[in-house]
């Protein structure tokens, strides 16, 4: 993901490694690629239970 995007939720990839660069994740990231890679403002906030 990249260019301000943003997700509300579980972003799922088994089978896949995720890239994220700008973007803001506000849940869960399951990746059973080759891993998860951040940069520039990156970040994933995970509200709890």
């Amino acid at each position: 993901m990249s260019g301000g995007a943003s997700v509300a939720g579980i972003l799922l990839a088994p089978q896949r490694g995720i890239s994220l660069s700008n973007s803001i994740v506000t849940g869960e990231i399951i990746s059973g690629g080759s891993g998860i890679a951040f940069s520039g403002t990156a970040q994933v906030n995970n509200p709890g239970p």
